[in-house]
């Protein structure tokens, strides 16, 4: 893996679709992306940033396939974000967040910078990305990445509440 970013979008295709912190940012939906955004697609100070699946970050497509993946092309169109008249692919957030807990936990780090409450507010969310974990559970273990994920998912959760979504979709 090279850099942590590519500076344009020739090198995006299907397989090395956008993801990691940029795909998190980017408003894919009506209460997506933020503020941050313009730390990674700020064309008008020159800033555009990418993290690139099998390039910057590891390819998950092993564990998730497709899932997650989608096409940005009209929205980048609408944001006047040149792609070179090709399609561009980008991980949606769940797949993004997906994508930066498997980098995390086969760098071997201490600290992983997945924040799921202040990422993923909304319990629907943080249920929606145990699930998108747990649909790996099985190469993960084989990888004997899954202990390191599910030690992440104990991290995350809530002190004092009765059950998490973590509590209630991992731990069985």
């Amino acid at each position: 893996m090279s850099n942590l970013f590519d500076n344009s979008l020739e090198r995006a295709d299907r397989q090395h679709y956008i993801t990691g912190v940029p795909a998190i940012n980017f408003p894919t939906s009506k209460n997506t992306g933020g503020w941050h955004f313009l730390n990674y697609f700020d064309l008008d100070r020159g800033v555009f940033k990418v993290s690139l699946s099998g390039i910057h970050y590891p390819s998950t497509n092993k564990y998730f396939g497709d899932f997650g993946i989608v096409d940005i092309s009209n929205k980048l169109d609408a944001l006047k974000i040149p792609h070179f008249n090709k399609r561009v692919f980008m991980a949606t957030h769940h797949r993004a967040a997906a994508d930066i807990l498997i980098k995390w936990a086969i760098s071997g780090k201490v600290h992983c910078t997945v924040e799921a409450d202040e990422w993923f507010p909304a319990k629907s969310d943080r249920d929606a990305l145990v699930n998108v974990l747990t649909l790996a559970k099985e190469k993960l273990e084989e990888d004997g990445l899954w202990i390191r994920l599910q030690s992440w998912m104990t991290s995350q959760l809530e002190s004092g509440s009765k059950k998490t979504p973590f509590e209630e979709n991992t731990f069985h």
